[in-house]
């Protein structure tokens, strides 16, 4: 008689069936480049503001607010549809198109020239973003057994951290590295950005060949469309839920307007 083939670990985590230490270590570092990409784009924008458009110190409140609001509108819009996309296609697919857009919005920042053009470019980024920041939470739950998600939630934050102290402490620098050695502040702006892009592009690549394929249950086990969206209102009659969820707005929002004006006022 066949014994079922053990669980893979890696290191102290014992991962889920069927899930490889690859397909493991590629989500974490999916969370390293992706998290640096999202808190990187507020902590790096007003290089731009300043070296590129030269908006005024005064404006700059404002047209950061209005950029960051667009965006939390288009991840209200999408970060449900992305969801059901997960389930049905796979995180794979998923996970690999956020970089995609991830890409494509750093890599067009930095030769915006208005404000209309920043904004139109920092959709492309929000689209990404609600793709990524979705998928990289779910596959958290997917890939550890239950004894293990609290260790590998611990790792994906340490990282998520990893990954914003890298765009701030290291790619941050590439325009002072590039005006020590005479380009103007144009092309190190420019040069940071797409430093920012091509780490996104390499990991679209990387989550499209080294994550799990498939999706978590099969077509016959997958709910419908409706029972889906169901679920939202259901989950909101439990008062435990509700609370999670108002939590979570409460701390969203506080990520967003520190990460949004603590780098205008340095």
């Amino acid at each position: 008689m066949n014994r079922p083939a053990a669980n893979q670990r890696l290191g102290p985590l014992e991962l889920a069936p069927g899930v490889t230490r690859g397909n493991a270590l590629v989500k974490l570092l999916a969370a390293f480049v992706g998290i640096g990409a999202l808190s990187g784009m507020a902590i790096l924008q007003s290089y731009l503001l300043n070296a590129h458009l030269h908006i005024p110190r005064g404006e700059q409140g404002t047209l950061s607010g209005n950029l960051s609001f667009w965006s939390e509108v288009v991840g209200l819009l999408l970060f449900f549809p992305f969801g059901i996309a997960a389930d049905r296609i796979g995180r794979r697919p998923v996970l690999s198109f956020g970089f995609v857009m991830l890409a494509l919005g750093w890599g067009l920042y930095p030769f915006a020239t208005t404000a209309g053009e920043l904004l139109l470019y920092r959709l492309f980024y929000a689209v990404g973003a609600a793709a990524t920041a979705g998928t990289l939470a779910t596959l958290v739950n997917d890939y550890p057994v239950d004894s293990s998600r609290g260790k590998f939630i611990g790792i994906n934050s340490v990282m998520s951290t990893l990954g914003t102290m890298f765009m701030a402490g290291v790619v941050s620098r590439i325009p002072d590295l590039l005006s020590q050695r005479g380009y103007d502040a144009v092309t190190g702006g420019r040069a940071m950005f797409l430093t920012g892009a091509a780490l996104c592009a390499l990991m679209a690549v990387v989550t499209a060949r080294g994550l799990m394929a498939g999706t978590p249950a099969g077509r016959g086990a997958r709910p419908p469309l409706g029972a889906l969206a169901g679920s939202v209102g259901r989950a909101l009659r439990n008062p435990r839920i509700a609370l999670a969820y108002a939590g979570a707005l409460v701390a969203r929002s506080d990520v967003v307007i520190k990460g949004l004006f603590l780098s205008l006022w340095a």
